[in-house]
């Protein structure tokens, strides 16, 4: 947050300052974070106490009828459409709350009352952004699918010439997963750290522009 907007003002600040400032902010962070997930949890326990015996039932029930029992499925779905919006005004929320205090230098109490007023009056900006979120989110998984299955393939059929059989197929099909697994996790990490530095620069960016509008 600190070094994004230290380039949308122009100003030049290292990766040590950066850290430094993280580090003086990650008390006062951490106390929202924690506020903000008490009533998440709360919402997840109601909501898994209420949804536990359709759950039960779907478990339970004739194995013909798992896939297709509508009723199982309306049962969860309410519940779980009220936890994801639930969690995405809290992560809302969040956004304002942390940046009032990393970047107007807000006490928490204040920067509560500040994170809801935001998103209270910037719902429509939210929103947006939100599903373009969503879209790109949907775009990266769809990417990231290809280039594994291509990794896969390449793994594993040069070893199709074989003429390997019983548990050899099985060992040798294993052998193959181990080095695609770690390109997975070099990609998992990847997209997650630019996942992580794109959505903050967004969003830092998207609060500065609300907060010189408001001016």
């Amino acid at each position: 947050i600190t070094l994004v907007n230290a380039n949308q003002e122009h100003r030049t600040i290292s990766l040590a300052d950066g850290v430094r400032a993280g580090w003086q902010l990650f008390p006062r962070i951490l106390v929202v974070r924690i506020v903000l997930a008490i009533p998440v949890f709360i919402v997840g326990v109601l909501t898994l106490g209420s949804v536990m015996p359709a759950i039960s039932r779907f478990f339970t029930g004739p194995t013909g009828e798992r896939l297709f029992n509508l009723d199982t499925i309306n049962r969860l779905a309410g519940p779980g459409t009220t936890v994801f919006l639930f969690g995405v005004l809290i992560s809302g929320l969040d956004i304002g709350v942390e940046r009032a205090i990393a970047l107007d230098h807000m006490p928490i109490g204040q920067a509560f009352v500040h994170g809801v007023k935001l998103f209270v009056t910037k719902i429509g900006h939210f929103a947006v952004i939100t599903v373009w979120y969503v879209v790109l989110g949907l775009i990266i998984s769809m990417v990231y699918t290809v280039i594994m299955a291509l990794v896969m393939f390449l793994f594993v059929l040069p070893q199709f010439g074989g003429d390997q059989v019983g548990f050899e197929v099985f060992q040798f099909l294993s052998n193959s997963l181990y080095p695609a697994s770690a390109i997975a996790l070099v990609f998992i990490f990847a997209f997650g750290a630019w996942g992580s530095a794109y959505t903050s620069a967004v969003w830092t960016r998207a609060y500065g522009q609300w907060r010189a509008s408001d001016v």
